[in-house]
């Protein structure tokens, strides 16, 4: 069994990072772009976590996801001492799978692959 490990970044880093990266200036087009980010329309592969009583909040970058084996997984962290709620597990797995399903497959020259294969015939 495999696990995986996302990386959780601060909301505020994140929000600061963008705004200063898309030169935001003015205070409107700032609310707009948090707006779209925490809506997850701000592009596919950052996914935006609340804040709550025991979570500082966060963005999850699926740009930074590393595969890690279960005994790894039992050596780094401890037992998990409260759970993301269901309706936001699916939101996430949803968008994870449509992040990395976009990827695709390489650019193949159908025209040459497809003579290639009819003269090995």
């Amino acid at each position: 069994m495999l696990c995986c490990r996302a990386s959780i970044e601060n909301n505020i880093e994140v929000y600061n990072d963008l705004i200063n990266a898309n030169s935001i200036k003015k205070f409107e087009k700032k609310q707009k772009f948090i707006k779209n980010l925490i809506n997850n329309s701000y592009c596919n592969y950052y996914h935006w976590l609340p804040e709550s009583k025991i979570f500082k909040g966060g963005c999850i970058n699926f740009r930074k996801i590393k595969t890690i084996s279960l005994d790894e997984y039992k050596n780094q962290f401890e037992l998990p001492k409260f759970k993301v709620q269901e309706v936001f597990v699916k939101n996430i797995l949803n968008r994870f799978s449509s992040y990395y399903s976009r990827q695709g497959q390489p650019d193949f020259d159908f025209e040459k692959e497809s003579k290639s294969i009819c003269k090995d015939l």
